[in-house]
Parts: C-alpha cells; structure tokens; sequence
C-alpha cells in the first residue's frame, strides 16, 4: 500500500489539461481510470492511488508543491519528458541522475500548462536497466517557509498511520513508512522570502489501514491546529469503499486520509 494515496493539482482549463496528462502519463502506463465532473484521475490500474487534476477559477500554482511520477526505466523518464514538452508543458530539468537527492535517483522534470511543478523519477543503479514501476506517484512535496513548526505538525498528524520520519536535513523532512514506497516531503522553497501561499487546488490524501487510524488521523490534526474540512466517514460518492477523513492544515494545504475497506469490514 503506498503511503500517498492520491494527490491532485487546480486547473483552469480542464479540456486542455486532460490533453496534456493523457500524453505525459502514457509513457508511465497510465491511463484515465475516471472522470467526475470537473475531477478527472489518472492511474496504472493497480490498486495503487492516482493523480488527478479538477477545475478551479483561481487554481494558483505552488511553486513549492511538486508530484513526482514514478517510472520503471531511464526511456520511461526521457519519454515523459518529452511527452510533456509535445503537449504544452515547460522544461524544469533535462532527463539525468541526480545524485545530491540519491544515488540512484534518475529524474526530470517539467511545468504543466498551469505552471504545476511535475517531475517523474526512475530509481535504479547506471548499471540497471529497468526497475519495478507498481505506483504512479513516486513522491509528493510541499513547501513550507517554517519548517520546525510544520514537522512537528506533521510528526503528531501522520503518527497514527504508521509514518515517520525518514530523512530529517536542514531543509526538508522526509516522511514515509519505508524508504523505496511513496514518501511526502515537507521543503523550503529556493526563495524564503516569497512565502509559500497554498495553492487553492492542491489536496494530498494519505492512505490509512483502517477506518480507526483514519480517525485517528483526523483527531490528531485537529489537536495540532488544522481546521475540519470533512469529518470521519464513508463516502460512496467517491468509491465504495472510501472512508475518509479531511483537513486544512495550519497554512491552507488541503490534505485528508483514506481507508479502503469494504462498508461491511472493520
């Protein structure tokens, strides 16, 4: 189960953002797995989350916020890449290893049509050639001007899914429950100065075990200082087996966890 369930990105025009995911996703294996009004997912079949982006009229984007896709193999990386560019998207950063994140660490990235941050990541040695690709979001980051204050908010709201620290560096905190699954990242942005606003169309939704540890997700935010912004329940409008939960932390990022379990399953 990765530990981001499924994150999405605000829009303006939805037509045109369809455009653009259908081709910078199909590389990855990725295909639209629904659409629900102004909501549209993208997934690899698995059970495994999904990306979604969905319609806002003032979808502002975080400079500080990032997806990072997950690929299998170093032409997976290349074919994102320039997928996105074909269909509209700005270049961010050429297809190469980037040792100062992890050795094995081979990256690009790139900008959707509405200035999105995106990047897709391939983890594996020089000498391999392909890796598993199981999940479509590798990681999920979001910047944060006070970084002491938002990991102890997150250290208490993620504890009761079983998450932790993985990487604590001056400028980052990493989360996760193991180091190759999904992780979430909290960053100072390049320019502290700018502040780091919350982009209205931004949600990451992190996956729970049971119904329990995503009220329990719920509580301990509330403790800290997030706002409710949906109490503990299922929700088949979203699927049939979503319990969820949702929150606005202390600085605007909408954020929430989810149980999949079948309505009649603790």
């Amino acid at each position: 189960m990765p530990f981001v369930d499924h994150a999405s990105v605000g829009v303006a025009d939805l037509a045109a953002s369809i455009r653009f995911y259908d081709a910078a996703l199909a590389p990855l294996g990725a295909r639209r797995r629904f659409r629900d009004g102004d909501y549209v997912a993208w997934g690899t079949g698995a059970v495994n989350g999904h990306f979604a982006v969905s319609r806002k009229p003032d979808p502002r984007p975080q400079n500080a916020a990032h997806v990072c896709f997950a690929a299998g193999s170093r032409e997976e990386v290349a074919a994102f890449h320039a997928a996105a560019l074909a269909a509209g998207g700005t270049d961010n950063g050429k297809p190469g290893y980037r040792p100062e994140y992890s050795e094995d660490y081979y990256g690009a990235f790139v900008l959707d049509p509405d200035g999105n941050h995106l990047g897709v990541v391939a983890r594996l040695k020089p000498e391999a050639a392909s890796t598993p690709r199981a999940r479509i979001i590798d990681h999920l980051s979001i910047g944060t001007d006070d970084l002491p204050e938002s990991s102890r908010f997150y250290d208490a709201l993620l504890a009761p899914l079983g998450v932790r620290r993985l990487r604590t560096r001056p400028d980052y905190v990493m989360y996760g429950t193991e180091l190759h699954d999904t992780t979430f990242i909290l960053a100072e942005p390049d320019d502290l100065a700018a502040g780091t606003p919350p982009q209205p169309g931004f949600h990451a939704c992190f996956s729970a075990d049971s119904r329990d540890s995503a009220s329990r997700f719920h509580a301990a935010g509330l403790r800290a200082g997030a706002t409710d912004n949906g109490a503990p329940g299922h929700r088949p409008d979203y699927a049939i087996d979503y319990w969820g939960a949702f929150l606005v932390d202390p600085w605007g990022n909408r954020i929430g966890a989810v149980a999949r379990v079948p309505p009649d399953a603790a």
